[in-house]
Formats: C-alpha cells, structure tokens, sequence
C-alpha cells in the first residue's frame, strides 16, 4: 500500500514539473485549416493578369475560423519565377493591423511582378500567416496555404476601318475590323454601331453576335454610310461598342470611336453627246463633242478628256483635251477625235470610250470613264478587189490604143485608095 501511494507521489511531482518547464505550444500546429484562402484577383477591381504586368496588386481575401479575435496578422507569400516581388525577389509579405473576429473575412496584398516570358496559366504559391490571439500574447501560425494565381492574359480590344474619308451625297460601303490583339478571348461578344449626326448608317442591322473572338483574331463588319453633300471638309464619326466576358469571367464594356472625313462630291457626267459624221467611216476620222457638267459640291481640277484605244477606235491627233477646272454646275463644251480602223465585222455597233481624268479636293487624281456605242460602216476595198480593178483598167487601156491603132491604119488606106481610084480615068483617056 505504502509503495502504490509512493508511486503516484512521484507521479504527481513528475507532471507538476513538465507543466512547469514546457513552452506554451504554437497555435497552428493542429489547426491547418482554420484560416482558409476565400478567393484571389488582381488589382482593387477584378481584372485578367498578362506576362509583362509590374507593381500589379494580388488580392488574397481569408477567412478567420478559429473561435477567437486575430490581432497583428502578417501574410508571407512564396514566390517562383515567373512571379516575383518588385525587386526581383522570392517573397512578399502583408501586413493586417485591424483585429479579426471570429469567421470574419479579411483581404491581404501583394504588389507583384510578372515576367515577360511567362506562361498563360494558373499558378499555385504558398502562403503563411501567422498572428496573436486570446490575450494579444498567444503566437500562431498557419502554413503553406495555397493560394492559386491566375495569369490568362487580357483580351485587348482594337477597331479600325478601310477608308478615313467618305463622300458626301452618296452611299459609301465602309468595313468596319474588330481585333483582338490581347492574349486572351472575349467570350459572348455582342458588337454594336451607333452613328452621329452629320453621319447615317443606311438601313441595316448594326448588331452582332459571336461566342467567342480569340486573340490575334478579328471579326469584319460591313457597313453602308451616307452623310449630306457639303462644300468644306467635315468630320464624322461613329461609336462600336463591345460587350464580353474576360478569362477570368468578369463581364466588361468597352467602346471605341471611328472618324471619317466627309469631303465633297465630284460627279461629272456628259451632255448631248454626238458624232460627226453620224456614223463612223473606216479609214477616217471621228469628231465627238458635247459638254462636260459637273453636278457635284466641289470643284473638279485639271480635268484632262481622253479617247481610249477601243478597236476599232484608236487615238488620232487631238485625241486629248484639256479643260482645266470644272466648277460645280458649269457646263464646259469640248470637241474630241479618234481614228476608225478597220473593225473585225462591218457595220456593226462599237463602244467608243472617253476616259476623264481629275483631281479632287485634296489633289488627289482620279477618273472616271464613259462609253458611247457608235455604228462603223463603209470598208475599205480589199486587196484582192484593187487588183481586179487595176487588171480591168489595164485592160481597157490596151484596147483603146490598139482600136486607135486600126482606124490610123484604116485612114490612110482609105487616102491612098482615093488617090488611086482618081488617076485610073486620066490613064484610060
């Protein structure tokens, strides 16, 4: 008995002075889980991270699962290349001031680097809080949290279209590009256009749809502008607006505007035009004339007329007119030439084409052409026909000297047959 009561005297003493020496133990140790990683973004307002990014903040947002206040909470989060902190090294800490209570919410954050030569993907890195709880004096820890960190790149939206300028007083056929020069898709892309005043898109649906537009690539949108005629230089402009949802499932808004230069109508036409002579000769000459009237806003410049080569028309002297500067309204008469060979089929109805070259209000040259059908008659003989000819000719010139020939002959046989039939009486008497 006496011996039973010695042991656990001994016993007693022994635990009373384990509990003496031992350390208060780390929190932390047997509590891995009760700091959870709620959710990861970057930047205050989510948004999709791309290799080249720098000073770019990643938010950690955490949740305090223990059943007691957090005060003095320091966050270290691991890094590897291609992920480093501003300097180039391999850690970033956070540091949170405000108590936690118990199941609150609290975000860290990180001021980060991503290398040029990065990959597109999601990234795990650990990450280590520690903190005081309980009375301020009680030291935990919790360890290689992991806490998963997207780089997907970003969808970067551009718009451009195939001409600066439109004309004013006509319908201009415009093709709007939508590129995706990012490194990550625009998913559920709606597209529309929206125009303002003096500018009118001409009866058309302006609202497009596409599941998904990848990087690098682009979608083409047709479209029909019209503004008024004006005679000075205007500018107009449209709006494309794209709505999406980025890689990392934020939808976004963007929009982008497009100028246009609205410049004056050069439209030149012919009046009362006519040949002489009516109908074309092969072998001769043709003469066009008629006038030149410009119903448009602007003066067209250095206007220069020309006869195209068209067989059977070719140029001919004076096949070129100048008529220098054709204002709107005013019509300017003119007289042109062409040469009419010989057509593969006679008559028979050919284009003949007057080609008009200008500049327009910015001297830039450019040109137009018309065509106006015009009958070729008459051939020339053929070859074979003027050798006949010539041998007919020839012909009848032989006959002419021969029979002129025979009635000399005949005139003096009849002289001297005279003289004789005279002197045989004389003899006779």
């Amino acid at each position: 008995m006496n011996t039973i009561a010695r042991i656990g005297s001994s016993l007693f003493v022994l635990v009373f002075l384990f509990l003496l020496v031992a350390p208060t133990p780390v929190r932390g140790d047997d509590r891995v889980e009760t700091i959870r990683v709620v959710s990861t973004q970057w930047g205050e307002s989510p948004q999709s991270a791309k290799p080249g990014d720098y000073g770019l903040p990643l938010l950690v947002t955490l949740r305090n699962e223990i059943n007691e206040t957090l005060y003095g909470i320091t966050a270290t989060l691991g890094l590897s290349r291609p992920l480093l902190n501003l300097t180039g090294g391999v850690a970033s800490w956070a540091f949170y001031s405000t108590q936690v209570s118990a199941m609150q919410q609290f975000t860290v954050s990180f001021r980060l680097q991503i290398l040029s030569n990065a990959s597109l993907g999601v990234y795990s890195l650990p990450l280590n809080v520690s903190y005081y709880a309980g009375s301020k004096y009680e030291f935990g820890q919790v360890n290689n949290l992991a806490v998963s960190v997207p780089v997907l790149g970003n969808p970067i939206l551009y718009v451009s279209a195939n001409r600066t300028d439109i004309i004013g007083g006509l319908n201009n056929d415009v093709a709007l590009t939508v590129n995706n020069t990012g490194m990550a898709s625009m998913h559920n892309l709606q597209l529309s256009v929206s125009t303002q005043s003096p500018l009118v898109a001409v009866a058309q649906n302006l609202n497009w749809l596409s599941n998904e537009l990848s990087a690098n690539q682009s979608i083409t949108l047709p479209l029909t502008l019209f503004a008024p005629q004006s005679q000075t230089v205007q500018t107009a402009s449209l709006t494309l607006t794209a709505k999406y949802r980025d890689p990392i499932g934020v939808d976004k808004t963007e929009t982008r505007t497009v100028s246009f230069s609205v410049r004056g109508l050069i439209q030149l036409r012919f009046v009362g035009l006519v040949t002489t002579p009516s109908e074309a000769q092969v072998g001769k000459a043709l003469t066009l004339s008629g006038q030149l009237i410009n119903s448009g806003s602007v003066t067209a410049k250095e206007v220069i007329l020309r006869v195209l080569d068209s067989p059977p028309f070719t140029s001919a002297e004076a096949n070129t007119v100048s008529l220098t500067d054709v204002a709107p309204g005013v019509l300017m008469p003119f007289s042109i030439r062409a040469s009419v060979g010989q057509p593969a089929t006679i008559n028979q109805t050919y284009p003949l084409t007057i080609q008009v070259l200008y500049k327009n209000d910015r001297n830039v040259q450019e040109q137009s052409s018309t065509s106006l059908n015009v009958y070729v008659t008459n051939p020339l003989p053929s070859a074979t026909g003027g050798q006949q000819g010539q041998r007919s000719s020839d012909l009848m010139g032989s006959s002419g000297l021969l029979l002129a020939a025979f009635g000399a002959v005949a005139l003096v046989g009849g002289f001297f047959l005279g003289r004789l039939t005279k002197r045989r009486p004389i003899e006779e008497v």
